[in-house]
């Protein structure tokens, strides 16, 4: 390998974690979150973590997309523009955006159990929960789609 990341290699990953970052209110996507690892033939895996300020931790309930022109999430995602050219494939994002809608209320409650009691609050936990359940979580997601496809995140 020669060390050079292709755009059309990486566009799709990118473009799936900027939808996963906008529906969680992750306004702190930075470029020291991000894995990225080499693959077989070439090709790299880019892997996002950490979320500690997202969901609860920008106060709920979440706000009404887009997010803030200036949180690290937006600025990240054009300075990585400007770097290697135009990654958004609004495809990929709406596709993750569909995949959340497909999660069940029973897998979020398996997730939201399994977080230890000082990372959720109680009644954080059950905003969550309320938020899955009474049409609030796909009404986000078909927002966010519609800001990909007015071009409202470049």
């Amino acid at each position: 390998m020669d060390g050079s990341i292709q755009k059309d290699r990486v566009a799709p990953t990118i473009s799936r974690i900027l939808a996963f970052d906008l529906f969680m209110d992750n306004i702190d996507r930075h470029a020291s979150n991000y894995i990225v690892r080499p693959q077989i033939g070439g090709a790299w895996s880019f892997l996002a973590f950490d979320h500690s300020k997202a969901w609860v931790a920008n106060n709920w309930p979440l706000k009404i997309p887009p997010m803030a022109a200036g949180s690290n999430t937006r600025n990240n995602f054009s300075l990585i523009n400007k770097l290697v050219g135009d990654l958004l494939i609004p495809a990929q994002a709406i596709w993750v955006l569909d995949k959340i809608k497909d999660v069940n209320l029973s897998a979020i409650e398996l997730i939201i159990d399994q977080h230890p009691p000082e990372w959720l609050k109680a009644d954080e936990k059950i905003a969550i929960l309320d938020f899955w359940k009474n049409g609030q979580m796909e009404l986000r997601a078909e927002q966010i789609k519609k800001g990909f496809q007015n071009d409202e995140y470049i």
